[in-house]
């Protein structure tokens, strides 16, 4: 049971990485250019963003997330548990 909870968690943990991994590579190289381009002292910017999103780099940082997410939670129930 310690395995598979520690897995469900380390599932978790994957996805969120994964979710904020895409949110940081795919928004903000659009978003700043729209806002540096809302300040009166610039001439723009917003035409050249462009935002690309690698399938290997999200699963490196998912990879990353579900080994985190495992041991973390694994060592919370080992340590939580009573030695025998």
């Amino acid at each position: 049971m310690i395995y598979f909870k520690s897995l469900f968690v380390g599932i978790v943990v994957a996805l969120a990485a994964s979710a904020v991994w895409i949110l940081v590579v795919f928004v903000l190289p659009l978003a700043v250019p729209v806002l540096v381009s809302r300040r009166s002292d610039t001439d723009g910017g917003a035409s050249m963003a462009t935002a690309y999103i690698d399938s290997a780099s999200i699963l490196a940082v998912a990879l990353v997330g579900l080994v985190a997410g495992f041991y973390w939670q694994f060592r919370s129930i080992r340590k939580s548990r009573p030695q025998s």
